[in-house]
């Protein structure tokens, strides 16, 4: 399709062209990671991380390099970074981004998964493919959340990312762990992204209902962009009708009385449900 091609297109960009900063980024001396020819700055608005495509030298196979620097990054937040590199390599799914290699020098932390961009980049206007790409990440979370007993507790729109054949990629693992009161004391307390009951300290919750919340926000995200204020999230804006009457209670600031992934997952594959879909059937099918 022509969208699938727009962005086969970007990906070979980012994977050809050679940045124009790498030596300002890296310095004298330093170096991507061992095996990895660093490539084209693709971007540095993730919170501890910049994004590179890069190639594997011995099978020249393009790759993403996340980097963290080590020099204006506080230990709290380095400990977060390798966490997700520890996730990253113990969780397998389809869906979660797919973890190659990892390395440390004295100034770079990198982390090497599979090619892709952050969703935020790639998003286009193909309502179809964003149908089938929130399918998976809810799939994923309720995996996530009812299987592993954990919870990601810091989604977002920069939580996601897209391979070069449109399947979209759980990221955002630096808050991951099993679930437990500890786990919930140290989940952040973000003013735009976390539901009300983390912020405030209170209430009772589950893993469920907290990352429910945050797939919320990543639907928000999808269809109406960056988001910069909860109270934004009154308003479902450009939200399909389908899908805003299950976002909606996804955002109940009662977690007792929030929807579950579990549940909207199954609301939405009901006959004439947002996700009762000849695309989203194929590509379950096929998967």
């Amino acid at each position: 399709t022509k969208t699938l091609q727009l962005l086969k297109q970007k990906l070979q960009r980012h994977t050809q062209m050679f940045s124009k900063v790498s030596s300002y980024l890296w310095g004298q001396g330093s170096s991507g990671p061992p095996g990895y020819e660093m490539k084209e700055l693709i971007t540095d608005k993730l919170d501890l991380w910049n994004l590179h495509s890069g190639v594997k030298k011995q099978t020249r196979e393009d790759v993403t390099v996340f980097v963290c620097d080590l020099k204006t990054k506080s230990p709290s937040q380095v400990s977060l970074a390798k966490n997700t590199i520890q996730k990253l390599k113990t969780l397998k799914h389809p869906n979660i981004l797919r973890y190659i290699d990892s390395s440390e020098n004295t100034e770079f932390l990198f982390l090497v998964t599979e090619q892709v961009l952050p969703l935020s980049t790639a998003l286009n206007d193909s309502t179809v493919v964003a149908c089938y790409g929130i399918y998976c990440i809810a799939k994923v979370l309720a995996f996530l959340n009812e299987d592993c007993g954990s919870v990601v507790g810091n989604l977002s729109l920069n939580s996601v990312f897209v391979s070069p054949g449109l399947d979209w990629k759980l990221g955002g693992f630096e808050y991951f762990s099993k679930f437990s009161p500890e786990s919930f004391e140290s989940l952040p307390k973000n003013e735009v992204f976390s539901p009300p009951e983390v912020t405030n300290s209170a209430g009772r919750t589950t893993q469920h209902l907290i990352d429910a919340w945050g797939l919320a926000c990543v639907i928000w995200e999808v269809h109406n962009g960056e988001l910069s204020r909860q109270g934004q999230l009154k308003n479902l804006g450009s939200v399909p009708s389908q899908l805003a009457s299950l976002t909606s209670h996804l955002l109940n600031p009662r977690p007792n009385n929030r929807l579950s992934i579990r549940a909207f997952i199954e609301k939405g594959e009901q006959p004439d449900g947002y996700f009762d879909s000849w695309y989203v059937k194929l590509n379950t099918w096929k998967q």
